[in-house]
């Protein structure tokens, strides 16, 4: 049993190598393959040896980043295993598990890496899989890292992302940096488990981030029904609210608590071929807010799914930035 188990360790560590393409994430995989090496060859300082290389390693692996850019986390998340191991690297397995299709989705998130691997500073952060892994297995979400950005000087206004499956990816702060780069925004990104922000701590979480501060409130895919729910709770933090491939709850959304916490009408973006979240379950949403007395500024992209954020990213900006400004009015 235990060459069995060494094997297999081997094995693992050999398939992982194979699909890493960062040397660091190389590393951790070829340590996982000693591991197994070490179970198979089953000599009592072997073990030892192993396990103080992992402590080495993690030595390695990035911390807490302040500054212009930086990583606001729990100090024990900077030394977890999985920050050995980029967030690139991972999330590309995490997209060949859960998306069919995932040639396609991999080319449409590799641009956006591409312009992260340009910013160094995220390459000193921590990342979120690790309070992603241990949501989607049951053992509870909690607030994980936030990412920000504050640009030099007094920003325009800030920007607010709620993320949706997958938790609170470090390639959402840097998309959302290019936008506030060119039109002064802050950006703040905070992280709540797999991203079911209904959960209990959601809308905590989602608050604290904000410091008080109102601002653009933008929420993708489940991220979307945390941005309505923290509408409806705290009204005065939501300046403007922005739903990408939303998940749209046609109780809440047609409620009278939302109708009346808008400030404004709200920006929906969906791309007729999402089989994530269906253009019809989200049609149902915006048809409850029509009856409610809310216009929604509803733009359905044709030809594009569930990772329309990527693939149509001007578009998104621009729609964005196309907003009325004055104050929303019920009929």
């Amino acid at each position: 049993m235990r060459k069995l188990l060494g094997w297999s360790l081997f094995l693992f560590g050999f398939l992982l190598l194979t699909q890493f393409v960062n040397g660091r994430s190389q590393l951790a995989a070829f340590w996982l393959m000693a591991g197994g090496l070490a179970a198979v060859v089953g000599r009592a300082w072997t073990l030892p040896v192993w396990l103080l290389g992992w402590v080495f390693l993690i030595g390695l692996a990035p911390g807490i980043q302040q500054g212009t850019v930086g990583c606001e986390a729990p100090a024990l998340l900077a030394y977890s295993p999985f920050n050995l191991i980029t967030e690139r690297d991972l999330s590309t397995l995490g997209i060949d598990f859960f998306y069919a299709g995932s040639a396609r989705v991999k080319a449409a998130v590799a641009p956006v890496y591409d312009e992260m691997g340009g910013r160094g500073d995220y390459s000193q952060m921590t990342h979120a899989i690790a309070y992603s892994a241990n949501d989607l297995l049951g053992l509870g979400p909690t607030p994980g890292q936030a990412f920000y950005y504050r640009p030099l000087g007094s920003p325009r206004k800030q920007l607010l992302f709620l993320h949706g499956a997958m938790g609170n990816l470090q390639c959402y702060a840097s998309y959302w940096q290019t936008f506030a780069e060119k039109h002064h925004y802050s950006v703040i990104c905070p992280g709540f488990g797999f991203g079911f922000w209904q959960r209990p701590g959601g809308m905590e979480t989602a608050a604290a981030a904000t410091r008080g501060e109102p601002g653009l409130v933008i929420g993708l895919s489940n991220g979307a029904a945390g941005a309505v729910r923290l509408t409806i709770a705290h009204p005065e933090l939501v300046d403007q609210l922005v739903l990408i491939s939303p998940v749209l709850e046609p109780e809440l959304v047609g409620s009278p608590e939302f109708a009346q916490a808008l400030k404004k009408p709200p920006l929906i973006l969906e791309g007729t071929e999402d089989r994530n979240v269906s253009p019809e379950s989200v049609e149902r949403g915006v048809q409850a807010m029509r009856q409610a007395g809310i216009k929604p500024v509803y733009q359905l992209l044709v030809g594009h799914d569930h990772f329309l954020m990527f693939t149509a990213r001007d578009q998104v900006y621009q729609a964005i930035l196309k907003l009325p400004s004055d104050r929303y009015r019920s009929p």
